[in-house]
């Protein structure tokens, strides 16, 4: 087979290879979601469907802390990054979320309590909005390394690849207009002591096929 015609087969792998991993990372696949999902009101939302609110987020009973920035939110994405053999891999990561509201330009609230599900019952994609490095001041550098330590990586081979480490975090913020899409389920809420008994609140939930999905992506 000629040369001319190895070289168009390799690139033409190469560009598929892409073209799949573009297609199913993460983001992409909610953003597809995100599109293609209707957007529904919060009181025309109907038992069971499969819906998409947008709103603002409204603090619950508590906040969080991210662990770089130190700022207060709703939910945070945090990972350490070391780059070696040309690419950057994972080496600790986590996500975390209190249970909050989301409430839509009419002022109705959806309950949202990410905590409660399953794994594999939801996908979130927050978008990096701080970066830090080892490198960093003496005030913000004991933050990182303690990240290092809570997901098992600081140690002194880490830590000789200190130029080649990088910190990424996302968050939720209070107030922030966000996407949610879930499976609406109406609850009645008893309780008399704040005078919600017998009040009708929107929870969205998720499953396997039908994933509890957030994000701030900008669409």
């Amino acid at each position: 087979m000629p040369t001319s015609i190895l070289c168009m087969l390799l690139f033409s792998g190469i560009a598929i290879i892409y073209f799949i991993a573009d297609h199913y990372s993460k983001e992409n696949r909610i953003s597809r979601l995100v599109n293609k999902t209707n957007k529904v009101k919060i009181n025309k939302c109907k038992q069971n469907e499969y819906v998409q609110i947008i709103g603002k987020t409204i603090t619950g009973n508590k906040t969080l802390k991210a662990p770089f920035s130190q700022r207060p939110c709703i939910g945070y994405y945090a990972c350490a990054e070391l780059y070696r053999d040309s690419a950057w891999i994972v080496i600790g990561s986590e996500i975390r979320f209190t249970n909050f509201f989301l409430e839509d330009t009419e002022g109705n609230r959806a309950m949202i309590r990410p905590g409660s599900l399953y794994y594999d019952f939801k996908q979130i994609f927050i978008e990096t909005d701080y970066k830090e490095s080892l490198k960093s001041d003496k005030n913000t550098k004991p933050r990182l390394e303690k990240f290092l330590e809570k997901h098992d990586v600081y140690n002194t081979n880490i830590l000789s690849y200190n130029d080649n480490i990088r910190f990424r975090e996302g968050i939720i913020d209070l107030n922030e207009n966000i996407s949610i899409i879930g499976i609406a389920k109406w609850k009645i809420v008893k309780d008399d002591t704040k005078n919600y008994n017998n009040t009708k609140v929107l929870l969205l939930t998720g499953t396997k096929s039908k994933p509890l999905t957030i994000t701030n992506l900008k669409n």
